[in-house]
């Protein structure tokens, strides 16, 4: 969508939230690793087994509640054949990333930009084509219950909704590679003041744990875009409302033109009707979406998360409540808000990341 996103920081937030922040609740399956109906769970701690993270922190009761649902696919040796799950269906042929990388980043400066291209279209309908083609046998064969998502940037796979006893017989239809059961991750938590009062770091740092980056002028985030997905955004907040942005990379009409093509105002899981005027808040943010919860209303349920990663990147307060000037690593750069987490049920769907991590691209 946006040919000068900050790819490299979206990314390293998503690991670095999901590797620090998260708990795994479920499992990332290769279904190759199947030991029966009720025993085909592999996750990366063995075969047939979930083995649940223990720590002395206080849970939250959303997961309390994900422990519990792991605690009952142990109880039941795994997932029962008449389960509805979300599986990743993955095809061979490369997506766009990879036609990139391996080749296309010579004549082409992003992926964005090799998408517009005619070499990037004419690759992009053989794999929405080959995608078709496979979806509409599995529904032939009755072997899935609804199309949640379709990605050809960041992987070429379907997210579908399927029966548990239909994993083997989904892959083993013609052009289909592998067939993964789809991750949820607990939601990440921001840590409190005494928390980061806590903390021995060698970084200057404000007693809000935000990176001081008053030391580095150099970096003003001019020209660019950075994505954020996570736990939710709070755009009201002071943080985002002083910038000066001179050189906006996206614009309403930007905004407008790539509406259409994104999963966001995907009728087959998004908002079919979503508008300009839902997705844009300012020229600060120019662009806002949940994807766990299908609105624009990105406003965090329980969890400042969001709102403190997007103020490290690009926001700046000239003086906070307390007096103290806050200042991001970027404070020109504009913040594309993707909220991946619910407001209600258990965790981000891996099916939802992979959508705003499409549509960011």
């Amino acid at each position: 969508m946006i040919k000068k996103i900050v790819a490299v920081a979206m990314t390293a937030l998503m690991a670095f939230t999901f590797s620090a922040c998260a708990d795994k609740e479920g499992a990332s399956d290769n279904i190759n690793n199947s030991t029966g109906n009720t025993g085909g769970i592999t996750s990366e701690f063995g075969s047939g087994e979930i083995e649940l993270l223990r720590q002395d922190s206080k849970l939250t009761q959303e997961q309390v509640l994900s422990r519990i649902k792991a605690e009952k696919l142990i109880e039941n040796k795994g997932y029962k054949d008449d389960d509805a799950i979300k599986v990743m269906v993955k095809l061979p042929e490369t997506s766009l990333v990879e036609s990139f990388n391996s080749g296309a980043n010579a004549t082409f400066g992003s992926v964005a930009e090799y998408s517009k291209s005619s070499a990037g279209i004419i690759e992009k309908r053989a794999i929405n084509a080959r995608q078709e083609s496979v979806v509409s046998e599995l529904k032939a064969k009755g072997l899935i219950d609804s199309v949640e998502y379709r990605y050809n940037t960041v992987t070429n796979a379907i997210a579908v909704t399927a029966k548990y006893g239909n994993l083997e017989k989904i892959k083993s239809v013609t052009g289909v590679e592998n067939v993964y059961i789809s991750d949820t991750y607990n939601r990440p938590q921001a840590i409190s003041v005494d928390e980061v009062n806590s903390i021995v770091n060698d970084v200057d740092v404000y007693d809000t744990g935000i990176f001081n980056s008053g030391v580095l002028p150099q970096y003003t985030g001019d020209g660019t875009a950075v994505a954020v997905l996570d736990s939710g955004f709070d755009c009201s907040h002071s943080v985002f409302q002083n910038s000066n942005i001179t050189k906006p990379v996206l614009t309403t009409e930007k905004i407008g033109k790539s509406l259409a093509g994104m999963n966001a105002s995907d009728a087959e899981k998004g908002s079919p009707d979503v508008a300009v005027s839902d997705v844009y808040y300012s020229v600060k943010i120019p662009f806002k979406y949940d994807y766990a919860d299908k609105d624009s209303d990105v406003f965090p349920y329980d969890s400042e998360h969001g709102t403190h990663v997007a103020g490290i990147i690009g926001g700046y307060d000239r003086e906070d409540k307390e007096g103290q000037r806050i200042t991001g690593i970027a404070i020109n750069t504009q913040m594309v808000l993707m909220k991946v987490f619910p407001d209600l049920d258990e965790g981000a769907e891996t099916d939802d990341i992979l959508a705003a991590l499409e549509d960011a691209m």
